[in-house]
């Protein structure tokens, strides 16, 4: 679509009342009335043979052809039956635990598989419990150091704040000490799996990860459990297999199939329970229509066809909005898009990278889709904060920025892109890149504090809504953890997609139980 507006333009300078008819919209003209662009005019004999010479990103076909991803179908409806009586038994295992160490492995272990989404009011329930008795006593659980990191995290994931005493530059220390601890551990270790499971702590940490990608992992790692618990095993086999005919994958979801897969696995990133079937498909819409938006300045537009589309798009957000939504804020999304394509680094000339790069990458146009279709409070002070770009908003884009840089920096230099954030830092400090990139690592780290501490801060916005942030940077270091993986797709992205979206999770028939 994207390419079909810059094309339909006139390349001469005749004066237009009306736009191409291909376009069907209104769109905003110079003052002196008159659109020209470097294509050659074929009523103009002195521009009809102007040839341009654009760049290649060299993008391959794509591997997901339509006829494939509409064949992806699920065989597990029959064990819906199963699947709920399970349910019920670990209901009465959260409400039977009574020690708080025992309920905090419970809730953790739920959360690895997968599962706890079934399970909010009790684990709710459960940790306001252990929280309230430990301010009303001022008192913690000392039984031993890997009880009370447990805690800790756990009470943060969900949003209390809890100090660590010595203020938080000891959570830095203990990070370092134990990576350096668990590197000289799998050096010398024999024991295979629990090296595999600590050299995978070391890649990305825990808090960093896609969840649903983690939780297929986390169930073969836990099968091999010694202790594990059956009924859990079996709960989470089910329930992943089940889970994906709930994305809105099998439904059709209506735009151009080139990097759907990766779209889709985007949106799943992003929010992956059930519930939210449509915003997924919303959200894989955007991301494709991003895409192509992007590919159109970062490799295909010469200079004054990008200022051209730029004032087009101006002009065609209303009806782009339409497409997703019967009804919208104007105000917030005018706001967001103005602003996104205002910073795409061409039309950009004294502006601190940085500054203009987390918005370039789309992060705050993201993530204002989704406040509005996970259906979130609209207040006015919400509002507000969406149209100022929240710090949450921000720190979240921040990382998606930077961890796309690191991902794809350098094969976008090859193709003449602009410097990225490694490159900038080198130009500014004379430092190697080895050297850049581990500054832009640490940037990374530290806009993760900060976006915790976010997290537990007074918001006006929704649980739902702070995890969708949250998850849209756990998504960008799962995309772009090796390489480019969202433009080149039959690497490590391809296998996520396939372990996510096509192959079940393979188990023992339990004969009559499913049906």
């Amino acid at each position: 679509m994207a390419l079909q507006l810059v094309a339909s333009f006139s390349s001469c300078a005749c004066s237009f009342t009306k736009p191409p008819p291909t376009i069907h919209i209104q769109f905003r003209l110079p003052k002196n009335g008159k659109i020209s662009s470097p294509h050659g005019c074929m009523v103009c004999p002195k521009d009809a043979k102007k040839i341009i010479v654009r760049r290649s990103a060299n993008y391959q076909p794509s591997i997901w052809d339509n006829d494939f991803v509409q064949s992806l179908k699920s065989e597990f409806r029959a064990y819906t039956k199963r699947i709920n009586k399970l349910k019920e038994e670990v209901r009465v295992m959260l409400n039977q635990a009574v020690n708080p160490l025992d309920q905090l492995q419970l809730i953790d272990t739920l959360q690895r598989l997968g599962l706890a989404y079934h399970f909010e009011d009790e684990i709710k329930r459960i940790l306001m419990s252990i929280y309230t008795h430990n301010s009303c006593n001022n008192t913690k659980m000392r039984e031993d150091l890997c009880t009370t990191a447990l805690e800790f995290r756990l009470l943060r994931q969900h949003g209390y704040k809890i100090t660590q005493e010595e203020g938080e530059i000891i959570l830095q220390y203990a990070r370092d000490f134990t990576t350096t601890s668990l590197k000289k551990y799998v050096e010398h270790s024999k024991d295979q799996n629990l090296s595999m499971i600590m050299s995978h702590a070391l890649d990305l940490p825990l808090h960093w990860r896609m969840q649903r990608l983690e939780t297929r992992w986390f169930i073969d790692v836990y099968e091999r459990k010694q202790g594990m618990n059956p009924l859990l095993l079996e709960l989470a086999k089910l329930d992943f297999n089940m889970w994906w005919r709930n994305t809105g994958l099998g439904q059709k979801l209506g735009f151009a199939r080139d990097r759907i897969m990766e779209s889709f696995l985007w949106s799943i990133g992003m929010i992956f329970e059930p519930q939210f079937s449509y915003c997924r498909r919303m959200i894989a819409k955007l991301f494709a229509l991003l895409t192509t938006i992007d590919d159109i300045y970062d490799v295909y537009g010469t200079m004054d066809e990008l200022e051209l589309f730029t004032d087009a798009v101006q002009s065609f957000q209303t009806i782009c909005f339409l497409s997703f939504y019967n009804s919208i804020n104007e105000i917030a999304f005018d706001v967001l898009w103005e602003q996104g394509f205002n910073a795409i680094p061409y039309l950009k000339k004294a502006i601190k990278y940085i500054d203009n790069a987390w918005i370039s990458i789309t992060g705050p146009m993201n993530q204002v889709h989704a406040y509005f279709l996970v259906k979130s409070p609209i207040s006015n002070d919400a509002l507000k904060r969406l149209e100022e770009h929240s710090n949450l908003i921000r720190f979240s884009s921040m990382i998606f920025r930077l961890a796309d840089d690191l991902g794809t920096s350098s094969d976008k230099l090859k193709r003449g892109d602009v410097p990225k954030s490694i490159q900038c830092y080198m130009h500014e400090t004379g430092a190697s890149e080895a050297k850049a990139r581990d500054h832009i690592r640490f940037l990374i780290s530290e806009t993760w504090k900060k976006m915790n501490k976010e997290r537990v801060a007074d918001s006006p916005f929704s649980e739902t809504f702070i995890g969708v942030a949250i998850n849209l940077a756990r998504m960008a270091h799962c995309m772009y953890q090796y390489g480019d993986g969202h433009g080149i797709q039959d690497r490590e992205t391809k296998d996520r997609v396939l372990s996510l979206l096509v192959q079940p999770i393979s188990f023992m028939q339990l004969s009559s139980l499913y049906l």
